[in-house]
């Protein structure tokens, strides 16, 4: 690129959800990994970047799942409907 003045990109290739570091409250910290023990699986895709999932199609646990998860990154629900029949 270099030999032939070819420019590079500017800002390599960016996220397409923004992300955030973990918080390091201990209280949280416990409390994510007693979820880890039992009810979600997490695995680390890249160097900076942990996928977390659960199966479950109670509305509770997907409340609780958004409202631990969602400060850090993305969170999606798939499938996007379910007629388990919860209220």
């Amino acid at each position: 690129m270099k030999r032939f003045q070819v420019p590079a990109r500017k800002g390599g290739n960016p996220l397409k959800y923004p992300r955030k570091p973990f918080s390091g409250n201990e209280k949280e910290k416990a409390y994510l990994l007693g979820l880890r023990a039992g009810d979600i699986y997490a695995q680390q895709r890249t160097p900076n970047t942990v996928e977390v999932t659960t199966a479950t199609t109670h509305p509770a646990m997907i409340d609780l799942f958004y409202d631990i998860f969602d400060k850090y990154g993305h969170c999606g629900i798939y499938p996007r409907k379910s007629n388990m029949g919860y209220e």
